[in-house]
């Protein structure tokens, strides 16, 4: 179940035992999550607009009334929903949570890494995005202050630090949600990647080892954590155990293009020539003609026709990975 779905289903026990409020506010509420499930967006909204109406100290309709807006992404409105309801209620830490996940995805923050590859630092947002990523930030922070355990805030500020260009900010956050949740492991994919791209290759090497021994077979993490890894190895000369990482990598996630790509280029530059024509042409057929990867693809030919003739050596692979 995931967690819109989750706070649907603790929406509606909620609202089966709320005695304290008005009947006909109550049972608006519970009409209104019945419509919700059904996906009657607009018939669900108008019961719990009603609740709120009918007593004015119920907070929930407003809390449901905004999981119908993030279920159907509209921001702007989830946030005017959840300020209601912090109005009626400013003590509970998941409605500044989501409130704060509204003005972060208002904020238009960069999308999360993919794995592979590193992008040079952007200019900043927008200012009217920096705004809502500060209004975000206010909103984790006192959902934090109110149940310290929870790591989703955590996660998001440092999300909103990379965003905003405060790298030590990002590395205490990505630090806190593991202190707090060990098991978040993009967590750690971000914070390896972080460190790497910091210069810290001690310290992102050590980050994503701990990550790939917590993480499940299966994770989608895993995949992601070995071929930043194995990034990290080639920039401190280990190519041997880089190319481990990126076969673990692609044992993960066989569609991972990027790290047959990289695989390919590790082997060239250890004369591994065999492997190396194994892995390009490999990559180049698994690319294909994305557009994503057309540059790279045109070097892996370039690549292949150098081994094809006479093998060379030395080659500098393009900045595709950490």
């Amino acid at each position: 179940m995931n967690r819109a779905g989750a706070l649907l289903l603790v929406a509606t026990l909620l609202a089966q035992g709320c005695s304290e409020y008005d009947r006909d506010a109550v049972n608006s509420n519970i009409e209104g999550m019945n419509l919700l499930r059904g996906r009657r967006y607009q018939d669900a909204r108008s019961k719990f607009q009603l609740a709120a109406q009918q007593d004015r100290r119920f907070d929930q309709p407003l809390y449901n009334l905004a999981l119908s807006y993030i279920q159907q992404k509209e921001w702007s409105n989830a946030v005017d929903a959840l300020t209601r309801a912090i109005a009626r209620n400013r003590t509970n830490a998941e409605y500044h949570y989501l409130l704060g996940n509204a003005y972060y995805q208002m904020g238009n923050p960069e999308a999360p890494p993919q794995g592979g590859a590193e992008q040079p630092a952007a200019s900043g947002p927008p200012v009217d995005s920096r705004a809502q990523l500060q209004q975000g930030r206010d909103a984790f922070h006192e959902a934090i202050r109110l149940n310290p355990k929870m790591y989703m805030a955590h996660f998001r500020l440092g999300q909103i630090a990379e965003v905003l260009d405060e790298p030590q900010e990002a590395l205490q956050e990505y630090t806190l949600t593991l202190q707090t949740c060990p098991r978040h492991y993009q967590a750690y994919v971000r914070l390896g990647r972080l460190y790497s791209l910091n210069r810290k290759l001690d310290e992102a090497a050590q980050v994503l080892r701990a990550g790939i021994s917590v993480a499940p077979l299966g994770a989608p993490e895993r995949a992601n954590m070995h071929k930043f890894l194995a990034g990290v190895l080639v920039r401190q000369h280990h190519a041997e155990e880089a190319a481990t990482e990126y076969r673990a990598a692609i044992d993960e996630d066989p569609q991972a293009a990027d790290a047959m790509y990289n695989l390919g280029v590790t082997y060239m530059d250890m004369n591994n020539t065999d492997n190396a024509q194994l892995w390009l042409n490999r990559f180049v057929q698994r690319a294909g003609q994305q557009p994503m990867y057309r540059e790279h693809v045109a070097d892996a030919n370039s690549r292949l026709g150098r081994l094809n003739g006479t093998p060379s050596s030395g080659e500098t692979p393009p900045p595709s990975g950490p």
